[in-house]
């Protein structure tokens, strides 16, 4: 498979090297791609220090990384797919990546799909949600796309947004909870910690204990760690609150910039609940 880019203006008289660093490609791959003889100009096979002219096609012939895989059989729900990236709302107690025991998880699921239809190209998560976690998660289907997604979640440039089912009325409908938030072993939890990182949680109350949520910073089990210190934990939250038949809370929404038209994106999906 290859990946097909026009040399627009803004890369005329640029390297290939070039191109690949405005996604945040890393040194070593780029290095591998170059002598394998995988970046082609014009149909040509070309250094990574070549030269770009505007109205090149620069190609990038993808790796086939994706030997085996275990096979999985669980209907994806894709919201939106093209030739970058993937949108999946994921179920519920599932973990997105393997956590080294053979443990049914999203990615797997998701390579054995496009591994039956010839696809041998890893297919990899940009960021992740808890395993009790519900709803979207963005899969970048090739190393570009992976390197600018990661980077821009990792930098906080992307709005996510929540729905969550509260256990209790929350004394103010909208607000902002500020609350440092560290790792307590003992309890193996997040806990509210003068010498924790900063955490802050955007809420707004849109129905009967139904609250949408923004993160604002997003560290580990931060909405579920802050309404529980707020007195209202989510609904069937088994760590934070009381366990249930779920933990009700629902990645919902997603606004980011796209890898290939860098123009932003918004992708949704209401909860079931």
């Amino acid at each position: 498979m290859k990946l097909t880019f026009i040399i627009t203006e803004q890369f005329d008289n640029k390297r290939i090297r070039d191109f690949l660093n405005a996604y945040h490609v890393g040194k070593k791959t780029i290095y591998d791609y170059s002598l394998n003889k995988r970046l082609l100009l014009n149909g040509i096979p070309k250094h990574d220090m070549s030269l770009m002219n505007l109205g090149d096609k620069l190609e990038i012939v993808l790796e086939d990384n994706l030997t085996s895989i275990k096979p999985y059989n669980l209907n994806l729900d894709i919201v939106y797919e093209d030739d970058d990236l993937l949108v999946i709302n994921k179920p519920e107690k599932l973990l997105i990546h393997s956590d080294g025991t053979g443990a049914f998880n999203l990615t797997d699921i998701v390579n054995y799909k496009y591994y039956q239809q010839g696809y041998r190209h890893q297919i990899l998560p940009a960021h992740r949600i808890d395993y009790e976690t519900s709803g979207l998660v963005v899969f970048a289907k090739h190393f570009m796309a992976l390197s600018f997604l990661s980077k821009l979640f990792e930098e906080k440039h992307a709005d996510k947004y929540y729905i969550g089912l509260v256990s209790k009325p929350l004394r103010e409908p909208k607000g902002v909870i500020d609350i440092p938030l560290d790792y307590e072993k003992r309890l193996n939890k997040m806990v509210e910690s003068s010498k924790g990182k900063r955490a802050v949680t955007e809420y707004e109350v849109i129905g009967d204990n139904k609250v949408l949520i923004k993160i604002i910073t997003g560290r580990t089990h931060q909405i579920r760690a802050h309404f529980s210190i707020m007195g209202s934990p989510i609904v069937g939250d088994p760590l934070y609150g009381m366990q249930k038949d779920r933990l009700y809370l629902h990645s919902y929404k997603i606004t980011f910039v796209h890898p290939r038209t860098k123009e932003k994106v918004t992708f949704e999906k209401y909860p079931n609940f």
